[in-house]
């Protein structure tokens, strides 16, 4: 019993030392010429790819600036800038309606009407926001009765001080003269 105890022993160890020898069976060992040799394709790639990538970066933006310069002279073109006077001019029309809108002048068909009414619209307002600068500038009005009546009033205090000092320096001269007459 102990042979077929070491029997086994001796299989099971045979069958673990197998399947090492199974998995390297079909590789030999690395070298090290093949580890250096992947490490310089490895790096030879890697090299390879970034200057792919420059290339691609450097040719996405050579073909953005000729887009941009290419839509810049579309834009410069006079096609594009005829387009775009139209569009303006469409847009002054829509703004000159609003504006008549606002005004309430709707209903009228011929352009020359609508023009002649909006201008008198417009220099109607005008003329009434001159009015009230011209009202806020212009100096309130005097009252030159009250400012009379004020004036006589301070006049006619003034000349009662007067004579109230008239009175009192004569008193003081006529008391002044007594006491000399009494010290004489």
């Amino acid at each position: 019993m102990q042979n077929l105890n070491d029997l086994n022993k001796v299989q099971q160890a045979q069958t673990v030392q197998e399947i090492p020898n199974q998995e390297s069976a079909g590789k030999p060992a690395p070298s090290k010429f093949g580890k250096i040799m992947g490490i310089v394709w490895f790096f030879a790639s890697l090299i390879i790819l970034i200057f792919v990538i420059s290339i691609i970066v450097k040719d996405n933006s050579r073909t953005r600036k000729q887009i941009e310069a290419g839509a810049e002279a579309a834009l410069n073109s006079p096609k594009i800038q005829a387009q775009l006077a139209q569009e303006a001019k469409r847009q002054r029309e829509f703004a000159k309606q609003r504006r008549l809108k606002q005004l309430g002048i709707d209903g009228i068909s011929e352009p020359t009407q609508k023009n002649d009414l909006l201008n008198q619209q417009l220099k109607r307002q005008e003329i009434a926001e001159e009015q009230e600068k011209a009202e806020s500038q212009k100096p309130q009005e005097i009252d030159y009765r009250s400012e009379l009546a004020a004036y006589n009033a301070r006049l006619k205090e003034v000349k009662e001080q007067e004579e109230r000092l008239r009175a009192e320096a004569a008193a003081a001269a006529q008391a002044q003269a007594q006491a000399q007459a009494a010290l004489e």
